[in-house]
């Protein structure tokens, strides 16, 4: 696992300017005011639409909300580690 030193805020804003969508278009996305965007992406207000703004922006809720990276069984490094570590050794 890998930890971001960025707060909430900070992860909306770079995914969102990432996908070129403004403020009023990821609210509208979500169905509440461009201002509560701003202020979270300012971190002086916390949310409880992580899931809402998580799913708009299509990435994991869990990270926007921590900044902790997960690894799932279908990420294709963690499964070539685990190819070599279950391979038979060479002769």
């Amino acid at each position: 696992m890998v930890k971001s030193t960025e707060k909430l805020g900070d992860r909306v804003k770079r995914v969102r300017e990432e996908r070129h969508l403004t403020q009023e278009q990821l609210a509208v996305k979500i169905g509440i005011r461009q201002s509560h965007i701003g202020n979270v992406e300012k971190n002086t207000r916390g949310t409880t639409m992580v899931a809402e703004i998580a799913h708009a922006l299509g990435v994991d809720a869990y990270w926007l909300k921590t900044g902790i990276e997960t690894i799932t069984a279908g990420d294709a490094k963690i499964n070539e580690v685990v190819r070599l570590m279950l391979a038979p050794e060479s002769l």
